[in-house]
């Protein structure tokens, strides 16, 4: 059902931009709300838009085009339709690790049919979330000196989540819980190894349960 809303969000963005245009407060109010009660129930759903701050995110943006513009080189000029964090990046991240694991010594693949059994094997062919993100376009794998995976922004959302979920359990946005923060992750910078620290804050190793429950995704108690 994710896909079929999130085309009708971006025709009530469109909507209020027109309104807005028109100066027709009342119609600008309405569309406004329907959209705020849209957008809400996806969030409580664990899908959320991927933001902008003006810069261009190969990682995480689609180029459709490039024009000649007085703003700096790699600015964002216009969003033309908004993606959203969920399932496609589960999936990229999916399909760029079973690329990852082929032995040194492996055939040549046909990458659309290595796609679509990645998918299938993984689980993550949803049929209402078509991936947006092929093989060409995992420059890590193929060059450009990049060495993460698109597993990493998922397991540093994890990681964030866990932060989150101790913090809470422990009185919340108190000046010692982030003290703690200080003390133990920001203040050692590259000093250490990262898994280490994490585990010294969170007293336990990272636990995909919190992030789960973050995008309404955790098991019910029944």
């Amino acid at each position: 059902m994710g896909g079929e809303r999130w085309p009708v969000l971006d025709d009530l963005e469109r909507g209020l931009f027109a309104a807005s245009e028109q100066e027709d407060a009342r119609l600008e109010e309405g569309v406004r709300l329907v959209h705020r009660s849209l957008a809400s129930l996806l969030e409580r759903q664990g899908v959320q838009p991927i933001e902008t701050d003006g810069r261009f995110d190969p990682h995480v943006h689609e180029a459709l085009l490039s024009q000649p513009s007085d703003a700096e080189e790699g600015s964002v000029i216009d969003v033309v339709q908004k993606g959203y964090k969920l399932g496609e990046l589960l999936a990229a991240a999916e399909l760029d690790m079973r690329w990852h694991s082929l032995p040194a010594m492996a055939p040549r693949e046909n990458v659309d049919q290595f796609e679509t059994t990645a998918l299938k094997l993984t689980h993550t062919d949803f049929p209402d979330v078509p991936p947006r993100y092929r093989s060409s376009y995992f420059l890590h794998i193929w060059a450009n000196n990049y060495a993460a995976g698109y597993y990493a922004y998922l397991w540093t959302e994890m990681l964030d989540d866990d932060a989150f979920h101790w913090i809470t359990e422990h009185g919340g946005l108190t000046r010692a819980n982030g003290q703690r923060f200080r003390e133990l992750i920001l203040s050692r910078g590259h000093s250490e190894d990262y898994g280490p620290m994490f585990r010294a804050f969170y007293g336990r190793a990272p636990d995909v349960g919190p992030m789960l429950e973050h995008r309404g995704l955790a098991p019910s108690g029944g």
